[in-house]
């Protein structure tokens, strides 16, 4: 296993909610499923099987190593960490800020963040 790839360090890559196929989650049963990168740098998922792009959640043989791929091409991971950042969003609306702490957060998290709060 390469040192920058630890399982506890890799999150799933969903794009609008929807399986993505370079999420490193993302398998293929046949075993055909690799990253071709191009001369410009972007990267292709690719099928060797069909010898074309791989067409990802839409294939009968992509599953996701986590598996959180809903039939209908949805990321079940996705919507539990958009659950997680509403959490903490209302989490900190409860609690009333010192003003020492307000400037922490202002300078974290920028000035947006405390208005959203107030």
């Amino acid at each position: 296993m390469p040192f920058h790839s630890r399982p506890e360090d890799l999150k799933p890559k969903p794009i609008g909610g929807k399986c993505n196929t370079l999420c490193p989650f993302f398998r293929c049963n046949k075993g055909a499923f690799f990253v071709k990168t191009n001369p410009r740098g972007l990267k292709t998922a690719f099928c060797r099987w069909v010898g074309d792009e791989c067409i990802g959640y839409k294939c009968q043989f992509a599953y996701c190593a986590k598996r959180s791929l809903l039939p209908d091409g949805r990321c079940s991971q996705a919507f539990s960490r958009r659950g997680e950042e509403e959490d903490i969003v209302k989490e900190a609306t409860k609690e009333d800020w010192g003003e020492d702490v307000r400037k922490i957060i202002a300078k974290k998290l920028g000035k947006r963040f405390l208005d959203e709060l107030d």
